[in-house]
C-alpha cells in the first residue's frame, strides 16, 4: 500500500475530497483492471477505497478516518457488503490475516453490525486454530478471551443463535462444561439450524457428565453436601474419571458422618486409580472408624506409591505423634526434607 496526495481538491458525486487529505492506495489490489472513474489519471477509485478499508482495518482511529468513511460511503452504496466482499476474497485465497484486517475496518466505517462482528470473530477463530502450535500460552489465552467476550457481547445486544452455538463450543474446548451446556440449551430454544441442533444434542449427551461433575465440585467447595451428592449421583458409570466421583462421594459421606459408606466409596476409588489424595482420605476415614492400624496401613501403602508426598509423610507423622510413638520423627523428617517448616523443625527438637 502507498499513500498518494491529490494535486487539487476533487469532487466525487456529492463529496468534495480536499487535496490535503492523503489517500491510501492498495497497489496489490484484487480489483485489477476494474474502472469506475478517475480522481486523476493515475487514481482508480476502487484502489483507493480498498486502501482505505485496509488502512482502517489496521488503524481504526487513523487521523482521517472520518473523511475516509465519507469517501467509502459515496463510492459504495452498501459498505457492509463491500467489506464482506473484500474479506471473503482473501479468505477464499487462504490469506486469513488480510481477511481479518478488512473485517476489522467495520469499527471505523460502520455502526455496530452483528453479522460483520460475528464474521470477524469467525476468522479470528480460524487464525487461532491454524496457528495453535505456534502460539505461546499467553497468546492463546488472549485470543480465547477475545473470542468469548466478542460472542458474549453479541448475545447481550440481540438474539443471535450462532453466537450461542460458538460459546458452547469454545467453553467445551476450555473445560467450562457447565457453561457450555447452558449456552447449548439456549441455542436449542431458537428456530432453524436443524443440522447444527442435531450436532449440539449429541454434544450435550457427552457434556452431561462433565457438567454434573463441575456442578458437584462447586457445591462441594461451598459445603453443600446434599446438593453435591445429587449432582454426582447423576454421573454415568462410563465417565472417564468415575474414580473421582467415588472419592467425592466418600468425602460427602465422611462429612455427613456416614463413615462406613465413606470407607466403601474410597476403596472403590483406589481400586480404579491410585492417587495420593485417595490414600490420605482412606486413612482419615479409618481414623473416624477408630481403626488406627488400618489408617497406618493406608498411609504406608500410599507412601509406597508416593514416597515424596508431603501430605502423607506429615499426616502419618502426626498420627504417630498423637500416639506418642517415636516413629513420628522419621516421617516429620521426611516431610521437612520435602517442605521445610518452622513448626515441624520445632517438633523434631
Amino acid at each position: 500500500m502507498t499513500i498518494r496526495q491529490l494535486k487539487k481538491t476533487v469532487k466525487v458525486k456529492d463529496l468534495e475530497i480536499k487535496k490535503e487529505i492523503p489517500l491510501p492506495v492498495k497497489m496489490t489490489s484484487l480489483l485489477e483492471g476494474i474502472q469506475t472513474g478517475k480522481l486523476e489519471e493515475e487514481f482508480d477509485l476502487l484502489r483507493v477505497t480498498e486502501g482505505i478499508v485496509f488502512l482502517l482495518g489496521i488503524e481504526p482511529d487513523f487521523k482521517y478516518a472520518k473523511e475516509y468513511r465519507g469517501i467509502v460511503e459515496v463510492i459504495h452504496s452498501n459498505v457492509k457488503d463491500y467489506i464482506l466482499y473484500l474479506s471473503k476474497y482473501y479468505l477464499d485465497n487462504k490469506n486469513l490475516i488480510e481477511s481479518y484486517i478488512y473485517l476489522n475496518a467495520q469499527d471505523a466505517l460502520l455502526d455496530y453490525d452483528a453479522d460483520l462482528f460475528f464474521t470477524r470473530l469467525g476468522v479470528l477463530e480460524q487464525i487461532y486454530n491454524e496457528n495453535i502450535e505456534l502460539l505461546e500460552d499467553e497468546e492463546k489465552q488472549e485470543i480465547v478471551s477475545k473470542l468469548l467476550k466478542g460472542y458474549e457481547d453479541i448475545t447481550k445486544k440481540e438474539e443471535y443463535p450462532l453466537a450461542l452455538y460458538k460459546l458452547g463450543h469454545i467453553n467445551t474446548g476450555i473445560g467450562n462444561h457447565l457453561k457450555a451446556m447452558l449456552y447449548f440449551k439456549k441455542f436449542l430454544n431458537f428456530d432453524g439450524n436443524d443440522e447444527l441442533k442435531n450436532e449440539v444434542r449429541v454434544n450435550m449427551e457427552e457434556l452431561e457428565d462433565y457438567a454434573r461433575m463441575e456442578e458437584g465440585e462447586a457445591y462441594l467447595r461451598y459445603g453443600k453436601f446434599r446438593e453435591a451428592e445429587n449432582a454426582f449421583n447423576k454421573i454415568s458409570e462410563s465417565y472417564y474419571e468415575v474414580d473421582k466421583v467415588s472419592y467425592y462421594k466418600s468425602i460427602i459421606n465422611y462429612h455427613l458422618g456416614n463413615y462406613e459408606e465413606a470407607y466403601e466409596l474410597i476403596e472403590e476409588a483406589i481400586e480404579k486409580v491410585n492417587r495420593e489424595e485417595y490414600y490420605n482420605h482412606a486413612a482419615l476415614v479409618s481414623v473416624a472408624l477408630d481403626n488406627i492400624d488400618q489408617s497406618i496401613a493406608w498411609y504406608e501403602k500410599g507412601l509406597e506409591e508416593f514416597n515424596r508426598s508431603y501430605t502423607l509423610n506429615y499426616n502419618l507423622g502426626l498420627l504417630y505423634y498423637n500416639l506418642k510413638d517415636k516413629k513420628y520423627k522419621d516421617y516429620f523428617q521426611k516431610a521437612c526434607e520435602i517442605g521445610p517448616s518452622e513448626q515441624l523443625l520445632s517438633l523434631l527438637k
